[in-house]
């Protein structure tokens, strides 16, 4: 609740001091709150909160006085939070990680409200708070926006349009970290179904979504059948992308994991030193991730 967004909702100049004077108003008469800081947030970074009882958020919604200038008020409301996600979202370290928790439950409305004119300007500032949501281990928060996201992706271009495939390989990502996963590795089949059919078994983001689905049924303890889908993917990246693209490298480096489950353990160490070879040696480009990356979000 800052100064530029109150002269922007409303066209009049504010200050800090007017700012903080009517917040105090407020206040005074219980129409809002500041909720207490417990002691795990004096430790970190605190971030000033403001709490509006949703019954008196709801009456005041219905008994101002019409015609209000709402559109302005939305507008700016929703160039600020987009504002305010891109400031957090290139924060250092963990230092946005506490404001960027206290944005999510206000993103889902900021689509909703832009999705007839500006639909991927938003859905991007989402993406781009659930990537950080994702990096601070706030899953739930997370998954609240991947959800969001998905939702009106299918509804508006299609299940099977290339961005909803995104945004159902995301969801199902979100959805494994959160411990869910069978429900990831359902969504990840589904998506591996799909993507084959429309880009090929060998596309990249085909190779990438099955590479997800097999990290998936390894979480459910599946892992030979995950190490089957981890080799596919090792073949199809070494034939399409080259045995020392980073993609195959990574690759390489899931199947040697996987293999290692298995009790494979001569194989397991060979392919790791194959790949411990490649990114060592002086022409190496940067060692790769701990996985493909998918579309938008990487797995663990």
């Amino acid at each position: 609740m800052t100064p530029e967004l109150v002269t922007d909702a409303t066209g009049l100049p504010a200050s800090a001091a007017t700012v903080d004077a009517a917040l105090a108003g407020l206040h005074q008469y219980g129409l809002l709150h500041t909720p207490e800081t417990n002691q795990a947030e004096l430790a970190s970074t605190v971030v000033g909160r403001l709490q509006l009882h949703p019954l008196v958020r709801e009456v005041t919604a219905h008994t101002l006085t019409r015609p209000e200038p709402t559109d302005t008020w939305l507008a700016a409301i929703d160039e600020h939070l987009t504002l305010a996600v891109d400031a957090v979202a290139g924060m250092p370290g963990r230092t946005g990680w506490p404001t960027a928790r206290l944005l999510a439950p206000h993103l889902p409305a900021h689509l909703d409200r832009n999705t007839a004119h500006h639909f991927t300007t938003a859905r991007n500032t989402l993406d781009t708070l659930a990537e950080t949501l994702g990096a601070a281990g706030a899953v739930s928060e997370e998954l609240l926006l991947r959800r969001h996201i998905l939702d009106n992706q299918s509804r508006l271009l299609g299940h099977d349009h290339p961005d909803t495939l995104t945004s159902r390989n995301n969801h199902a990502l979100a959805l494994n970290r959160l411990g869910e996963h069978q429900q990831a590795a359902n969504l990840h089949q589904q998506v591996l179904t799909d993507t084959e059919r429309l880009l090929g078994p060998d596309h990249p983001h085909t190779l990438t979504t099955r590479n997800n689905h097999a990290l998936a049924l390894n979480r459910l303890g599946e892992h030979q059948q995950a190490a089957n889908l981890h080799q596919q993917v090792l073949t199809g990246f070494e034939r399409v992308l080259g045995p020392d693209h980073p993609d195959t490298l990574t690759s390489r480096n899931n199947l040697a994991t996987a293999l290692g489950w298995i009790g494979d353990h001569q194989q397991a160490a060979d392919l790791h030193q194959q790949t411990s070879a490649t990114v060592n040696a002086p022409w190496a480009p940067t060692p790769p991730p701990p996985a493909p990356a998918p579309p938008t979000s990487p797995p663990h």
